[in-house]
């Protein structure tokens, strides 16, 4: 004997019915008692539809989070190559190098504090855009300073003067951020 069947599944719906509808005949060989009327077949479509979208959303969800962690990823793989690049310009740059070291020593020469004013502005720019990222969500803070936030480069005496002089150039909420977290951990 041959079966022929129609799914459908339960829904929080008094009127829907859970299971597996079995003929042993097409429905439309079915005796008058055996028919499926028209209410009955667009409850059985209805839930399919109800099934398909459900199962629709289910996907966007799973793209949508594969898409951030994705996003995630890249803003982690920027705020390294920040970083590396701030390292790349002092190693590749001799007399940026100099300039550091006779501003460790207080001997500076006018080009070269505005060498290291500029290096400063540069990584502070790095830091407030590591801060702008973690504000928005799209890294957790630990990960920032993790990532070059926590820089030896904050602990110079230099960079703390620096900072002095143009920490009210920056908003308030990354002031805190520097104070409180970045400039701290260097025995602020």
């Amino acid at each position: 004997m041959e079966y022929y069947g129609i799914a459908y599944w339960k829904l929080p719906h008094p009127k829907v019915e859970a299971g597996f509808i079995v003929y042993d005949r097409l429905p439309d060989q079915a005796s008058s008692g055996e028919k499926m009327n028209r209410r009955q077949l667009k409850e059985i479509f209805e839930g399919v539809g109800l099934f398909s979208i459900v199962a629709t959303l289910v996907f966007v969800g799973l793209e949508i989070r594969q898409n951030t962690d994705a996003f995630k990823s890249a803003t982690i793989l920027s705020v390294t190559q920040m970083s590396n690049d701030g390292i790349a310009l002092v190693l590749g740059d001799g007399n940026l190098r100099a300039a550091l070291r006779a501003s460790d020593i207080g001997t500076p020469n006018n080009d070269q504090s505005q060498q290291v004013k500029l290096y400063y502005t540069f990584a502070l720019n790095i830091q407030l855009n590591r801060f702008l990222q973690s504000d928005l969500g799209l890294i957790d803070r630990e990960t920032v300073l993790a990532l070059g936030g926590r820089a030896t480069l904050y602990e110079r005496p230099d960079f703390r003067r620096h900072w002095a002089v143009v920490k009210h150039r920056y908003p308030p909420a990354f002031q805190d951020y520097m104070e409180n977290e970045v400039l701290i951990h260097h025995g602020e």
